[in-house]
């Protein structure tokens, strides 16, 4: 499962607002409802937003395996 808290984390840090990834069409406001439940998106907006950002992968999400009974 992919966590993306690290996203908001970087754009808090970055004094980036939510509101700047939408004004400036880098997502849109499903992909950013997605973003914010943990929901999969597409690889083509994680390279977007890393574009925008101007940022690594591994700034704006986690992998965390799920546990296998």
């Amino acid at each position: 499962m992919f966590q993306y808290y690290k996203l908001f984390d970087y754009m808090r840090k970055n004094d980036i607002r939510q509101k700047d990834l939408l004004d400036k069409k880098i997502i849109s406001n499903g992909t950013l409802q997605k973003l914010r439940n943990n929901e999969n998106v597409n690889t083509s907006v994680l390279a977007a937003l890393c574009d925008y950002l101007k940022c690594d992968i591994t700034d704006i999400l986690e992998y965390i395996p799920t546990e296998k009974e």
